[in-house]
């Protein structure tokens, strides 16, 4: 998934996970760094690969990946950022962009032209 996920148009680095505490219940959030763009393009380019079931239910916009020691995405800092389930402070500015300060980096990444 987060194979697809990188290959949409835009994104350069992405990550996700499986939230138990989303409203509705269990769902796939894909934390994503690169160009912000609307969640219903990003759902139908990943429908043209991905089965319904696979389809993250929730967005969340990055400035960087956290990277953990080993420089690889640090998916329990993911955790912490963000809980779906509540508003999040910046929500009255974009409920999807989360500032991250931390220090890391992002992937280069590829997206093809056909995303």
């Amino acid at each position: 998934m987060e194979h697809n996920l990188r290959a949409c148009r835009g994104v350069v680095d992405a990550a996700a996970l499986l939230r138990e505490d989303t409203p509705g219940g269990a769902a796939i959030v894909a934390y994503l760094v690169g160009e912000r763009r609307p969640d219903e393009l990003l759902t139908s380019q990943l429908g043209s690969w991905l089965p319904a079931p696979m389809i993250p239910r929730v967005y969340v916009w990055l400035d960087e990946m956290p990277l953990n020691r080993a420089g690889k995405i640090d998916r329990r800092a993911l955790v912490k950022m963000l809980d779906p389930a509540l508003p999040h402070p910046d929500a009255t500015r974009n409920p999807h962009v989360v500032p991250f300060t931390g220090a890391g980096g992002t992937d280069t990444g590829n997206c093809p032209d056909a995303c």
